[in-house]
């Protein structure tokens, strides 16, 4: 990536941008996580049965790994 040859403020701006995506993305993480919280039980067999669990579970580990990869 050559950036010696990029405007400062188009770098500033696709920096900005991009940390606002990290931000909404954990934001949405935090809100799926704390659904799913309400969702749990303390039976874990229960909970694997559970397909709404499930999915929350799926889709925070995904966002999760989004974030990752963005930083």
């Amino acid at each position: 990536m050559r950036i010696e040859n990029t405007e400062t403020d188009n770098l500033v701006a696709n920096l900005r941008g991009e940390v606002g995506e990290i931000i909404f993305t954990w934001i949405l993480m935090r809100n799926i996580m704390a659904e799913a919280a309400t969702l749990r039980t303390s039976d874990p067999a229960q909970d694997m049965a559970n397909p709404g669990l499930s999915t929350l579970n799926i889709l925070a580990a995904k966002l999760s790994d989004e974030i990752v990869s963005r930083l």
